[in-house]
């Protein structure tokens, strides 16, 4: 049949089913058509005018008996009116009402969403969907109209489909086919590809991902998403939910919902999503559930709205997976207070103050993973005024948070999620800047809790899902209730008083290098709420011979003429790089011990400004140093030291907080240093002559505390026992030579064609051979230059080098044994960041790696198997 016959054969059936039915159709009086409505003109065929204005066409009265009882809603329009309406389509089979299939195609499909077919694989499947009679639910399709559809999923068991749930879904042509009208920017739609897979859910689980969506604008301005409705599906009760919430990434859209009783619905307004042009963004639906479920209940979600103001998005619905309710429960997390009530002050302009202190309690059904945290801000200081949040547990920095966002909420999500055992409790802390503007008093209060549940996320261990949470509903005491300053189910502190605050930030006790430049040694944060003109800075700098040394420990080197031991004494701004003052001499007649250091150089301070400064300085070159400590203290402002320059005063000094003077921590000198050791791979082993790749030796560096270490060159000698006659021909006698052990026997450079050294799985540096031998004692040597690698403080490296050995060797001549060694200190060139040479040391020196055998060729046995 030619394509124009056949494609006027299916007009024509198309046609002949309206002619059927027009009797049936009595005309109504013409008017404006609304989406939604169906219309015919002077011919039969009745059509379907969706959301986007276009008419779409029923290929046959099996098609139209699946959306409607019968065409008493049909109205006539003439046709002029009929032609305005583009065509848009052909509609397809209502979802969830029949199975359908092709005759040249023997597989039966169930309709989904969006005319998407979905084979159904067994008759099992079919019955437990459609019931006994499931043979009687099967409607053919003419082949020229199976392209209207698309192919889905399998359907592998009755949890995959829910037929009601599809059907109660689809409540018009338009909300089938995601006919929303068109919105500014062109918004769409659709199945995120990471959805979540369905799944068994225990009871009281909470923050359970049951859909994902991507949200697409295609058009050449912002987007912004204002509201969306989901809708429950499949055969359960929305008791069984708890809360519904919108999320966008970690960051949590709105307040939590409960499902409609009636409609099966939840509906979010004010979502203030911003979808920029050309831009994707990605949200999921996060549920609660109830403590008690419906054993067995099936739950699916579907996205069946979301617009920009009026206006619908394009490619609705979305369906999620389907999700079987266990009658199991989920394990528990309770979030209480913790710490002093309330906390100690905060003062503005300082950095990493305690602003949150609360508890973790797992209970005793599941090990939990606590991979969220989000915490609320409830109190009257700005949110603009606390930045660079820290969560810590036990001291250790676990995440981060920019500040508070425009919901308050700051978020903390942990890179790796952090274990909470069965029963376990643990304390956390949470930290943050305060803004020099910051405004203090007894008003000023920072209360801080969990708004929700939801806002902590605990997967457990046993079912897979979020534990159910626990700030006050129960037992928990973080849920905001109560709260204010020093009361209630939060953490609670205020803004303490004074013009200038004063941080000490550091740094901790630590090893400083000897001989080394601009060694940072105290670091303190000034802020101010006014112009402030700072004119003198007063420091002092202590010293202790702590291992009871000669004239040259200690501030000033009185061995011979007096010089100082540390010099250059200056303080840095931190964000600039910028000197404000200083460099500062000590007095060689002074105190060895203790000097007092005025900087006189003027500098400023903005009004809300915190500038975060460094005090470094210049260690000598002095052996006798190593073993000492040094420190650098903050001496109290003075009278005349700080100027007010909104009211030309000097600041009294009771508002400056603290000026008490700040003792900075006592480090310790050390001589930069690089031991060399061998490490514990490769052992000996026994290779063929021609073997690539082999690790013959493995070396560990290891930096000293004090400072990193450069190292540039590794010499590595070779050693070879062979045979010391003239013949050769004698089995290696464990005596070893450098490079060769007789002339006209092998040598290192005979046996080994090239070798490199590799930092894992890294090369570090070129590849080399080893030098040539002129005699016994001679040659084998590996010099590895140009290595420019750093081994950071108080670490250690691993090298292990690689060699390629030769082949074609003589079979009389062998077997030999090699090895290889760093023989001395002077073997390795390094240096500190300074550029000084560092001497290697080793436990003792040379370091030998393991001896390894070189054959002239393996063996091979060769056996009669026994029979069986």
């Amino acid at each position: 049949m030619s394509r124009k016959a056949f494609t006027v054969s299916v007009v024509a059936a198309t046609i002949a089913w309206s002619i059927g039915l027009s009797a049936l159709i009595t005309p109504l009086t013409a008017r404006a058509v609304d989406a939604g409505t169906l219309v015919k003109g002077s011919l039969p065929a009745v059509y379907y005018v969706g959301a986007d204005m276009k008419r779409y066409v029923f290929p046959n009265e099996k098609t139209y008996k699946t959306w409607y009882m019968d065409f008493s809603t049909v109205q006539t329009i003439t046709d002029a009116e009929l032609a305005a309406i583009p065509i848009g389509g052909n509609a397809t089979y209502k979802p969830g009402v029949y199975m359908v299939k092709i005759t040249t195609d023997p597989k039966v499909y169930a309709v989904a969403s969006g005319g998407t077919l979905r084979w159904v694989t067994s008759e099992s499947v079919a019955n437990a969907l459609y019931g006994a009679n499931w043979n009687t639910m099967i409607h053919d399709v003419p082949d020229a109209f199976f392209v209207n559809y698309t192919i889905g999923a399998d359907i592998n068991s009755a949890g995959d489909f829910s037929p009601a749930g599809e059907s109660s879904a689809a409540t018009s042509i338009s909300v089938d086919k995601g006919l929303g009208q068109a919105v500014s920017g062109s918004l769409s739609v659709a199945a995120a590809a990471d959805m979540p897979a369905g799944g068994t859910l225990p009871a009281g689980a909470s923050g359970v991902n049951m859909l994902k969506v991507k949200v697409m604008n295609g058009g050449a301005s912002a987007v912004t998403v204002d509201s969306l409705t989901v809708r429950r599906v499949g055969a359960g009760v929305p008791g069984d939910f708890a809360w519904v919430y919108v999320y966008h990434g970690n960051d949590r859209l709105t307040t939590g919902r409960t499902i409609n009783t009636s409609s099966n619905e939840a509906s979010f307004a004010g979502l203030n999503m911003q979808v920029g042009p050309g831009a994707t963004e990605y949200l999921w639906i996060a549920v609660d559930l109830a403590g008690a479920v419906g054993a067995n209940n099936q739950h699916a979600l579907q996205l069946v709205d979301l617009r920009s103001g009026a206006t619908m998005a394009s490619g609705l619905p979305v369906a999620g997976p389907n999700f079987s309710m266990s009658s199991a429960v989920a394990g528990t997390l309770q979030v209480d207070r913790a710490g002093a009530v309330p906390l100690s002050n905060v003062k503005a302009g300082s950095m990493g103050q305690k602003i949150g202190e609360f508890q973790l309690t797992a209970g005793a059904a599941e090990d939990l993973h606590v991979h969220r945290i989000a915490l609320f801000n409830g109190g009257a200081v700005n949110r603009e005024h606390m930045t660079n949040l820290v969560l810590k547990q036990a001291g250790l920095s676990l995440a981060t948070a920019a500040g508070f966002d425009g919901r308050d909420r700051a978020t903390f999500v942990l890179a790796s999620p952090l274990l909470l055992e069965k029963g376990a409790m643990k304390t956390f802390e949470v930290y943050a800047d305060i803004a020099a503007g910051a405004r203090a008093g007894a008003t000023e209060t920072i209360l801080v809790y969990v708004d929700s549940s939801t806002d902590v996320l605990a997967i457990g261990q046993t079912f897979g899902y979020g534990a159910m949470v626990d700030i006050g509903a129960i037992a928990g005491t973080y849920d905001g209730v109560g709260c204010a300053l020093g009361a209630g189910n939060c953490s609670s502190t205020r803004i303490e008083g004074g013009q200038v605050n004063i941080t000490f930030n550091g740094p901790a006790a630590k090893d400083v290098g000897v001989n080394g430049r601009d060694v940072e040694l105290y670091n303190f944060t000034i802020g101010s709420a006014s112009n402030l003109e700072v004119r003198n800075l007063r420091m002092r700098i202590n010293a202790t011979n702590a291992v009871g040394g000669a004239a040259p420990s200690g501030l000033i080197d009185t061995s011979g003429a007096g010089v100082a031991n540390f010099t250059d004494i200056k303080v840095i701004d931190t964000a600039t790089g910028a000197t404000i003052a200083g460099p500062a001499s000590l007095a060689v007649g002074g105190s060895d011990a203790t000097q007092n250091i005025t900087y006189t150089e003027t500098w400023n301070l903005t009004a809300g400004q915190s500038r975060t400064f460094k005090v470094t300085a210049d260690i000598a070159n002095q052996a006798l140093l190593a073993g000492d400590t040094a420190s650098v203290d903050l001496l109290p402002f003075q009278a005349n030291d700080l100027r007010n320059l909104d009211n030309s005063t000097y600041v009294v000094l009771t508002d400056i907080v603290p000026n008490t003077g700040i003792n900075g921590n006592l480090h310790s000198m050390r001589a930069p240093s690089l031991m060399v050791g061998l490490a514990s791979t490769p052992v000996a082993q026994t290779y063929i002559q021609g073997t690539q790749g082999v690790e013959v030796v493995g070396l560990t560096l290891q930096a000293g505390d004090a400072s990193d270490i450069r190292v540039s060159s590794l010499a590595l000698q070779g050693l070879l026992d062979s045979d010391d006659t003239v013949a050769c021909a004698n089995a290696p006698d464990a005596a070893f030579n450098l490079g060769q052990e007789a002339l006209l026997c092998n040598s290192i450079a005979a046996l080994v064609s090239t070798a490199s050294l590799w930092d894992n799985g890294t090369q570090v540096g070129a590849t080399k051979s080893p030098s040539t031998s002129t005699g016994a004692g001679t040659g084998g040597v590996l010099t590895f230059d140009n290595l420019n690698f750093t081994v950071p403080a108080g670490q250690t490296i691993t090298l292990t080098m690689k060699v390629n050995l030769a082949g074609g060797q003589t079979l009389a001549n062998m077997p030999d044994d090699i090895a290889f060694q760093v023989t001395a200190a002077g073997s390795v060139s390094a240096t500190d960041p300074d550029g000084n040479t560092v001497a290697a040391t080793a436990a003792g020196w040379p370091v030998l790696g393991p001896t390894m055998r070189v054959a002239g060729a393996g063996s091979l046995t060769v056996a009669l198997a026994p029979s069986d």
